[in-house]
């Protein structure tokens, strides 16, 4: 269920702040069609700037929308193990496939107490949980021994996304001892992708609107063509490393790329936000014409555009 790509979401916001429920709908389409059979929430989808309602409404439009094509995971972003349970709860019945559970925001807590934390959720919901270890995020490491832990002794734990720093070598350590008692993937936009492959690991959790191009290195690394597979991650190396210099440029350039690929009508974040420097897209436009990407015409279009002669193109003034 958890090998491979599985991208996490970006959630369209347009001109008034809202949610652009059209545009998320053409995001799991595009996914789909990319040949993509998992993908989720998480930080990388603003959650962080969602209210409760908008992050169950928008569960709720992607596993209504995606009907069964692909697995979808709901995030459970919590700062106490009773809100981590009912968000879990609430998941499990808006019928996504599993939710994904960084550590408790703005705590301090020990390993022992992370571990009761992780055990009372999957006790209490019993659902297929991802353990995210995000520290840059949630602000709490989750030790390898701990990972390792939570793999064997919770049978709800089925994967361990790892995004603490560097990611590929602790990748590698928890594979050596884990067993195959849960999937390893790897995260942070996909930075380490081949390294942690080269360690390992079953798959990663990147932004969407490169899906394709991490779905073509991840086909070639698992059919023996490892240096295939490093050419064609080279390639998307320096624009992963722009998007990086922040969050926001992160979510930012994932947006704007799905913009241009047809996917949605804005790359505007929810405020307050500060807008993009200009001389960021113009270091955009230069790596996206050197990927040559593909621009996605969405199904439902495409009789329309070929009755009418419409020519989908790819560019055009950021919003």
């Amino acid at each position: 269920m958890l090998s491979g790509v599985v991208p996490i979401l970006t959630t369209p916001v347009l001109e008034d702040d809202e949610i652009g429920w059209d545009d998320l709908c053409r995001e799991v389409d595009f996914l789909i069609s990319q040949g993509i059979r998992a993908f989720g929430f998480g930080f990388g989808s603003e959650v962080f700037r969602l209210t409760d309602a908008e992050r169950d409404d928008a569960l709720d439009v992607v596993v209504q929308h995606t009907a069964g094509r692909a697995y979808v995971i709901a995030n459970v972003l919590a700062g106490s193990t009773v809100a981590a349970v009912r968000r879990a709860e609430v998941a499990k019945a808006k019928g996504a496939d599993a939710v994904m559970v960084p550590a408790p925001v703005f705590t301090n807590v020990d390993q022992a107490g992370l571990f009761t934390h992780y055990a009372t959720v999957a006790e209490t919901v019993d659902f297929p949980i991802v353990v995210q270890d995000a520290p840059s995020m949630s602000g709490t490491e989750l030790g390898t021994d701990l990972l390792l832990r939570l793999a064997r002794d919770l049978e709800q734990v089925v994967a361990l996304k790892i995004e603490s720093e560097p990611s590929a070598p602790k990748i590698g350590r928890i594979v050596a001892q884990l067993g195959g008692d849960a999937t390893i993937l790897g995260g942070g936009a996909g930075l380490d992708f081949v390294h942690e492959l080269d360690r390992g690991s079953d798959g990663t959790m990147p932004g969407p609107g490169l899906a394709d191009r991490f779905q073509r290195v991840w086909r070639l690394h698992s059919a023996g063509r490892s240096r295939e597979a490093r050419d064609e991650f080279q390639r998307l190396l320096p624009l992963l490393v722009l998007a990086l210099r922040s969050m926001d440029t992160f979510l930012f350039v994932e947006k704007e790329i799905l913009r241009r690929r047809g996917v949605f009508t804005s790359a505007r974040l929810r405020r307050p936000v500060r807008p993009p420097e200009p001389s960021l897209l113009v270091e955009l436009d230069a790596l996206l014409e050197q990927l040559e990407l593909v621009p996605w015409i969405d199904p439902s279009l495409a009789e329309e555009l070929a009755a009418s002669d419409g020519d989908l193109t790819f560019g055009g003034d950021a919003t």
